[in-house]
């Protein structure tokens, strides 16, 4: 049995649906991340999770008890769930100690200082428990908000785009210690969020969300290499759709040349299709004759690649990533190689 199940999910506000038939559960000791942009509904959903909104369709159960249904809503305090909100909603005149001690009140004095004590040194701020959240850092704040959601020893553990305030570089160092703290606590967790990068380095599972319907769950890499749409497909990562058609049973017609089918993917003849190529697939060379030919339009260094803009014959600009430290200079005339190990095909 899944820790929480979410089934046929539908939220509104008044008359305006916000989200429709959504579908997922989360296992014991996992970390699941809903993705997607502002205004598809991820933080609808959480807040449906935590007990803040009222659902208007399905239902969500935890730990085989329905705790939200149409005219049905378990109250949030009793739904042993922790809460990490995106502008952290520390007390600013409380101390680290008593904000982190705040939902603790029904131990003795002497118990909430050990607990207090105890998730101060997990979330790695033992000697700030009499700081006041204005004389610490962003990330520091974030550690004291996780802090007071662990305290109470919750079930499942929401997040709601908890690193969004934060710089990039402390956005990717906090990511992976958060993940840390939450699996050595052996805790679930959902965390909701537009960043694919941040989702990718957290998650277990990742739920694709757009326009109020969940496009499709998984792992990173499942919705990476084999996504089930093109919305998915272009929200996990960057890639241009190009129009092919299968010229043989092994290899298909593009603009960008004929290309192989790999992995034992069948390809019916005559069939047309579309084909999403990543830019980490494409691959300026020096140009032969049975290559395509394209023009640079601009060379970026990035540190550990380079990114090319490619102009085709057709006017077309597409985007080129390379590991190798290739030199070709904007007004070059280069050939295309494509290497796509994953085709991603759309019929």
């Amino acid at each position: 049995m899944s820790l929480l199940s979410v089934e046929s999910l539908a939220c509104a506000y008044g008359t305006q649906s916000i989200v429709e038939d959504v579908n997922f559960a989360i296992e014991e000791g996992d970390i699941a991340c809903l993705l997607g942009p502002s205004g598809c509904g991820k933080t609808t959903i959480l807040r449906a999770l935590a007990g803040f909104n009222d659902v208007s369709g399905g239902q969500i159960i935890m730990n085989g008890r329905t705790i939200s249904a149409l005219n049905r809503t378990l109250s949030p305090e009793k739904r042993n769930m922790g809460m990490v909100f995106q502008d952290y909603a520390l007390f600013p005149h409380l101390t680290v100690a008593d904000n982190i001690g705040f939902g603790l009140r029904n131990l003795s004095s002497g118990q909430r200082r050990e607990a207090v004590k105890s998730v101060l040194k997990l979330v790695r701020l033992p000697d700030l428990s009499q700081r006041y959240p204005h004389e610490l850092s962003g990330g520091q704040q974030q550690r004291v908000a996780l802090a007071r959601a662990l305290a109470p020893k919750p079930s499942l553990l929401l997040m709601d785009e908890p690193f969004s305030n934060l710089d990039t570089e402390m956005r990717k160092s906090l990511s992976v210690e958060v993940r840390d703290i939450i699996k050595e606590q052996g805790l679930s967790a959902i965390m909701v969020t537009h960043d694919q990068d941040e989702a990718f380095v957290i998650s277990d599972a990742v739920g694709v969300l757009s326009q109020g319907r969940l496009q499709q769950w998984g792992s990173a890499e499942s919705l990476y290499y084999r996504p089930e749409n093109l919305t998915v497909a272009r929200f996990v990562g960057e890639g241009e759709l190009f129009e092919a058609r299968c010229v043989s049973a092994d290899a298909f017609e593009t603009e960008l040349g004929v290309l192989p089918v790999a992995n034992n993917q069948s390809c019916p003849l005559a069939q047309s299709i579309q084909l999403f190529v990543r830019p980490s697939e494409i691959k300026p060379i020096i140009s032969v004759d049975t290559s395509v030919e394209a023009t640079v339009m601009s060379r970026e260094f990035m540190g550990d690649t380079v990114r090319f803009r490619l102009a085709l014959p057709s006017g077309r600009v597409i985007t080129s990533t390379c590991h190798e430290r290739l030199d070709f200079k904007p007004g070059d005339h280069v050939g295309i190689s494509v290497t796509t190990q994953n085709p991603i095909l759309f019929t």
